[in-house]
């Protein structure tokens, strides 16, 4: 799969865009990138970075980080990747304007977009704005209510399970892992800006042996692993968490007396 963030850059040929931000990239995402697939055309997914509420000034945690969402694009079929930079300049351009600038150079003959998107200087833009443009849209309802918004409030109430349900796989947290000074613990600290769960203990895996991630509010989470398994840091550590909390955190004084209760919650 090819990542561009230049119209220029992609060759124009016939493709079928999945239009969205993609964040978390869970089941009604795929479902764009798989009608697009299925056109025959280039599959071809354009989203946007920085998150556009973030330029608009409302705060919003993300699932994924980008480079995570480029891997789950190619699983999902996606051949080409347009990251459309949202800037403040952006935000004031009319839909029209953004789609001849950004999806008529690229080759688009059929848009595929979520029920409901909106583009464009005040959400002016939608799938009929397109039309009149004179491209083929294919306007997808929600796949099992699946949407970026719901998925955070679970992962934000530590609802893990409800939130892999319409992920279509565990929810993943991601980060730089350190050695933490108890033997068989590192510490994960997120990128900034990407959803944590609530606080709590969590069963789940990591380099794929059964784990534990306490997660304590703010700071790093910790991460105590069901073997000894060497871990060289700092390294990039990605851990599935499908389940919810088995149980609240502990306080400093009980957590080192935890000795691997990995059975609690733990998803084969």
């Amino acid at each position: 799969m090819r990542v561009n963030t230049n119209p220029g850059a992609l060759p124009r040929v016939p493709r079928a865009v999945a239009l969205g931000t993609f964040d978390g990239v869970h089941c009604g995402h795929r479902g764009l990138v798989a009608r697009a697939y299925g056109t025959g055309l280039v599959p071809t997914v354009v989203t946007f970075d920085p998150h556009p509420r973030r330029v608009l000034g409302r705060a919003v945690s993300l699932i994924t980080t980008l480079d995570r969402r480029f891997e789950l694009l190619a699983d999902a079929g996606a051949a080409d990747v347009l990251v459309a930079a949202f800037t403040e300049e952006v935000a004031r351009m009319s839909a029209e304007d953004w789609a001849e600038q950004v999806l008529r150079p690229i080759g688009t003959e059929r848009v595929i977009v979520g029920e409901g998107f909106r583009f464009g200087v005040r959400a002016a833009g939608d799938a009929d704005t397109l039309r009149r443009l004179g491209f083929a849209v294919d306007e997808l309802p929600l796949q099992a209510g699946a949407s970026s918004s719901r998925i955070r409030a679970h992962i934000a109430a530590g609802e893990l399970a409800a939130a892999a349900g319409l992920l279509g796989r565990p929810f993943e947290l991601e980060g730089r892992a350190t050695m933490a000074p108890q033997p068989g613990r590192v510490h994960i600290s997120p990128e900034p800006g990407t959803a944590v769960p609530a606080p709590g203990i969590y069963a789940g895996r990591a380099l794929g042996w059964p784990v534990l991630a306490t997660v304590a509010g703010d700071g790093p989470v910790e991460v105590r692993v069901a073997a000894p398994v060497a871990v060289r840091c700092p390294v990039l550590l990605r851990v599935e968490l499908p389940c919810d909390a088995v149980t609240s955190p502990p306080g400093p004084s009980r957590l080192g007396r935890l000795s691997h209760p990995f059975v609690y919650g733990m998803a084969s």
